[in-house]
């Protein structure tokens, strides 16, 4: 781990002092607690759940993302811009100070939370029908945005393609989520067909290979991500051949669907842990937990390299088909002996 850590933070000091933290511009210190008005962006929160989500109320996922567009899009014009600050993480834009005030508002009475299923929860106000806008807000420019764009913005999945596509720091957190998206459907739909369950599967198949060549083509370029391409690389050619159109259509592949799927969470759980560190709005909290972020970083790409020799070696001894072995090449295995345990 040193190795991997010395190549990726070669440059940085983690134990910055936290009363020297500034930004870029010198003369602006970075965000703390005591600079955010809770009050005020709670407010904020439980006005979007009655004025988007209304009976239906709206997920933690929704209401992150629904913030960061309005932060986005109105700028220095919205009074609480300075007071949100997101990082990008697994599901996108994430703020702390947001999680922190749906606990608020959840402790206040104002909201309350449902569980709609197993690991899905979603917030809605109180007493609905009881409920005033903040007079201390201005709801016009918030409300500008919400009616201006054209979004579903109850809808988690219409949502999330909006804010990937227009907003990511990098194109290739989009093309891999519709990859995600699309090996996940394969893997939820194609073994409960009973019928053309072939034909479903080639469409899907389809799909995943639009998807996995473009989030090839537009890997990070950033050296901080040198090793994270190594590892991508020889992930999709395992892709590109589990999914060859040329492969005879297999049952037993339909069964190894859903480890495809654990393979790829893996994959996009760690470029998330990695765009966090480089992707993240200068808050004091968040510059304290750096330390944490980079080795969590490390941890998910030594466990992603595991999983997937693992797995590689599993559906070759189980289906026999030694076409599927994939290889680094003598340069790369060098490069990841030096860093990986």
């Amino acid at each position: 781990m040193k190795g991997l850590e010395s190549i990726l933070f070669a440059d940085e000091n983690a134990s910055a002092n936290i009363d020297d933290l500034y930004c870029e511009n010198m003369d602006k210190k970075i965000l703390s607690e005591e600079d955010i008005d809770f009050n005020q962006i709670k407010n904020m929160i439980v006005f979007l759940i009655a004025e988007i989500g209304g009976e239906k109320g709206l997920s933690k996922k929704g209401i992150h993302k629904t913030c960061f567009a309005i932060k986005s899009n109105l700028g220095e014009k919205f009074e609480l811009n300075n007071m949100l600050p997101f990082y990008w993480y697994y599901y996108g834009p994430y703020s702390q100070v947001i999680n922190d005030c749906i606990e608020m508002a959840m402790n206040d009475g104002l909201i309350e939370e449902q569980i709609v299923e197993e690991r899905y929860k979603r917030y809605i106000v109180s007493d609905l029908n009881k409920y005033n806008p903040p007079t201390n807000l201005d709801i016009t420019k918030i409300g500008s945005v919400i009616n201006g764009l054209n979004i579903q913005w109850y809808n988690i999945e219409n949502l999330t393609d909006f804010i990937y596509r227009n907003y990511s720091p990098r194109i290739f957190r989009y093309h891999f989520y519709k990859t995600k998206l699309s090996i996940g459907n394969c893997s939820d739909k194609v073994p409960n067909i009973v019928f053309r369950q072939e034909h479903i599967y080639n469409v899907y198949r389809n799909q995943i290979r639009e998807w996995m060549y473009k989030s090839e083509g537009n890997l990070p370029r950033d050296d901080f991500f040198s090793i994270y391409r190594i590892i991508f690389s020889r992930y999709i050619t395992f892709l590109q051949r589990i999914f060859n159109k040329k492969l005879k259509f297999n049952t037993e592949m339909i069964g190894h669907l859903n480890d495809v799927t654990k393979i790829t969470e893996d994959a996009w759980e760690t470029f998330g842990e990695g765009e966090r560190i480089l992707e993240h709005d200068d808050y004091v909290p968040y510059h304290i937990s750096l330390p944490i972020w980079k080795k969590k970083y490390i941890s998910h790409l030594e466990s992603w390299e595991k999983s997937l020799n693992a797995f590689e070696e599993h559906i070759i001894s189980v289906i026999g088909l030694e076409n599927l072995k994939t290889n680094y090449t003598t340069r790369e295995k060098e490069f990841l002996k030096t860093v990986l345990r």
